[in-house]
């Protein structure tokens, strides 16, 4: 399910794992992300809270934003995920 925001996109009803503690769960998607092939998504930020992760930054294409929120849809523990990423 995906909602427009005025902050953002919020994507809802990801990969969510119970079994994931919040600062694993953080510690985790901050992991993947610098391990990505891709320069600018290693560059992205990100803060997680109660199940929800916002994602920052800039990317130069839409395919690598949509890299960067697979990445983190695919977390576990991850309940939601707002999207501040620019592309430019």
């Amino acid at each position: 399910m995906q909602a427009l925001l005025p902050q953002g996109n919020v994507f809802a009803d990801s990969a969510q794992d119970g079994n994931f503690k919040q600062d694993e769960t953080g510690a985790v998607v901050s992991r993947r992300l610098k391990e990505s092939p891709f320069a600018a998504v290693r560059r992205l930020q990100s803060d997680f809270n109660d199940g929800v992760l916002t994602l920052f930054g800039r990317v130069p294409t839409y395919y690598t934003k949509q890299v960067a929120l697979s990445l983190a849809c695919s977390s576990p523990g991850v309940g939601s995920v707002i999207d501040r990423i620019e592309v430019r």
